[in-house]
């Protein structure tokens, strides 16, 4: 059983460890019903209030919070999602050009020319890189239960460990992406103890975009997800208008995961205003398990449409209804994953933007997303 490395935080080569591949992060339904009322029967938010510990560095952080009959209750409470910094925690810091260390530490990558070293205790040991000790509790909703279950953390800045009930489930540094753990192995129906320890700074400090403001903490919402015995995991939608601007074609690709094997079938369906205009069944390959208990299953199909498009563009745009369906072998509907698409065609000619065959002009503001939470506690500190 694997546990967890406070070493991993001065390893460049290690950014994640159990944590799922990246997929598309599309909606999906037990039902059309369900798609209708946006049912959260296979979601549940897990924001709200969470028990929280600030620690200076990693030395002086309670090692041990994520065991069975921890002591947390001296813990204070923090919200979730929010920015450790803007909940009264460490120091708001801005950085332009520079590294937010810069003038107080002398900090190069591992492996780089000024830095033979594989930078060994370069965060870890740091007198100075903050720790934040999470703790959530929760039992599982009825609608969960037989299914497998997962963790999504959509934004943690910047080094994240993960266990459950005691056991180490996974570590992920990528702050603007989502994350994404199996709990299956270690889930009860009652009293689920999760608990996330939050580094501020890890070698992935070194990729980072300098030009902002530098938090720390889940600052993005966190979900369970329960995912049914055949799920779709990953979809890739592309649609193609052609230069006439009224005909064009359907490509889909997609990923499904299965926990036992058993015939399935996936078709797509494009509906305009309600109506089918099209609909067409995947061609399915089934891979080895492998290491995984999971069989994996994917699918491809490209098509051309019989129906007069109507494009889209900035000024009218139309939007089509996409469903990817999968059925079982007595055509009894598993799951439904819904997506709006529309049809444009792109192209840059001679360093010149052009949208269905027009001209196009873009302009833009970098803005970032946690703005109106600086301005909300400018207004606090005034």
């Amino acid at each position: 059983m694997m546990k967890a490395d406070i070493r991993w935080l001065d390893n460049p080569e290690i950014f994640r460890v159990n944590r799922e591949d990246a997929h598309s992060d599309h909606a999906y339904y037990a039902s059309y019903n369900d798609m209708e009322k946006k049912s959260d029967r296979w979601v549940m938010l897990l924001d709200g209030l969470w028990k929280f510990r600030y620690s200076k560095n990693a030395a002086s952080r309670p090692a041990d919070f994520y065991k069975e009959g921890y002591d947390d209750s001296n813990f204070d409470m923090i919200r979730v999602p929010g920015h450790i910094e803007l909940q009264g925690y460490d120091k708001i810091q801005y950085i332009n050009t520079m590294y937010p260390w810069e003038g107080h530490e002398y900090r190069r990558p591992a492996y780089s020319i000024e830095n033979a070293g594989n930078g060994a205790g370069m965060f870890s040991e740091a007198s100075y890189n903050p720790v934040g000790s999470y703790v959530c509790t929760f039992d599982l909703p009825e609608t969960f239960q037989g299914n497998r279950v997962y963790v999504c953390f959509e934004g943690v800045e910047q080094a994240m460990y993960i266990w459950l009930n005691g056991e180490f489930i996974g570590y992920a540094e990528d702050s603007f992406t989502p994350s994404e753990f199996d709990l299956t192995p270690y889930i009860r129906t009652e009293g689920n103890k999760l608990c996330v320890e939050v580094h501020k700074r890890s070698t992935a400090a070194f990729l980072e975009d300098q030009d902002f403001f530098r938090f720390f903490g889940i600052f993005r919402s966190v979900k369970l997800k329960a995912k049914p015995c055949v799920h779709v995991e990953d979809i890739f939608i592309r649609p193609i208008l052609w230069n006439s601007n009224i005909q064009g074609n359907l490509e889909v690709n997609a990923k499904l995961s299965m926990v036992y094997a058993k015939d399935i079938r996936v078709t797509a369906v494009l509906r305009d205003k309600g109506k089918i205009c099209w609909s067409q069944d995947m061609k399915m390959q089934y891979s080895d398990k492998g290491t995984s208990n999971i069989l994996q299953v994917t699918g491809a199909l490209k098509d051309t449409l019989p129906i007069s498009i109507t494009p889209w563009d900035h000024h009218k745009p139309y939007l089509y209804d996409f469903c990817l369906e999968v059925r079982d072998q007595d055509n009894c509907l598993i799951e439904i994953v819904p997506y709006a698409i529309g049809f444009r065609r792109l192209e840059i000619i001679d360093k010149v933007i052009y949208l269905n065959g027009k001209r196009l002009i873009l302009t833009g503001i970098n803005r970032h997303e946690w703005e109106d939470a600086l301005q909300k506690k400018k207004c606090e500190l005034t």
